[in-house]
């Protein structure tokens, strides 16, 4: 994990900041990330996705971009 890094608990608020719209629920990103349908990484339990991967999250759940 770097500094850089976004806690899953933290990637609804970190979209929502980024593309001024509603993210989906924790939950439903947990499951996404089991899935391996966004890039995320597991580091001694806990999930994480790169600050830098949030574009392509954000495509991969279709949110609009911020206006």
């Amino acid at each position: 994990m770097t500094t850089t890094d976004i806690p899953l608990p933290n990637l609804a608020a970190a979209l929502r900041a980024q593309h001024g719209t509603l993210a989906p629920r924790y939950t439903e990103l947990y499951k996404l990330c089991l899935d391996a349908q966004i890039p995320a990484y597991q580091d001694r339990g806990r999930w994480y996705v790169k600050r830098d991967d949030l574009p392509r999250i954000a495509e991969i759940l279709a949110l609009p971009l911020a206006a």
